[in-house]
């Protein structure tokens, strides 16, 4: 099983601007090293026999062709928009600098 330190953790959640308490850093570094186990696992399976894609052609695939259809214009894209400024989307402040 992987381990995730709590100075590994507690630089994530400086990186995530993230305050965390002593608790929740032992909780985030099991969930941390859960997924780190699991991302290992996965790396195990042989893909060599996969091909990177499936061609639009071969059935079952769920590619399709990009056939141009109708255009989107700026006023039908901003019709549902509860505030407008021009052609923006006027939306609150969510980050103070």
């Amino acid at each position: 099983m992987s381990t995730v330190s709590s100075e590994e953790v507690q630089v994530l959640a400086r990186l995530a601007r993230l305050a965390l308490s002593p608790e929740q850093l032992e909780r985030f570094g099991l969930q941390l090293a859960r997924i780190l186990d699991y991302v290992a696992l996965l790396q195990q399976v042989d893909v060599d026999d996969v091909p990177e894609y499936l061609p639009p052609e071969q059935p079952g695939s769920a590619l399709r062709r990009d056939d141009i259809g109708p255009i989107l214009t700026s006023e039908m894209a901003l019709a549902a928009a509860p505030q407008k400024r021009g052609r923006l989307v006027v939306v609150p402040k969510f980050k103070e600098d």
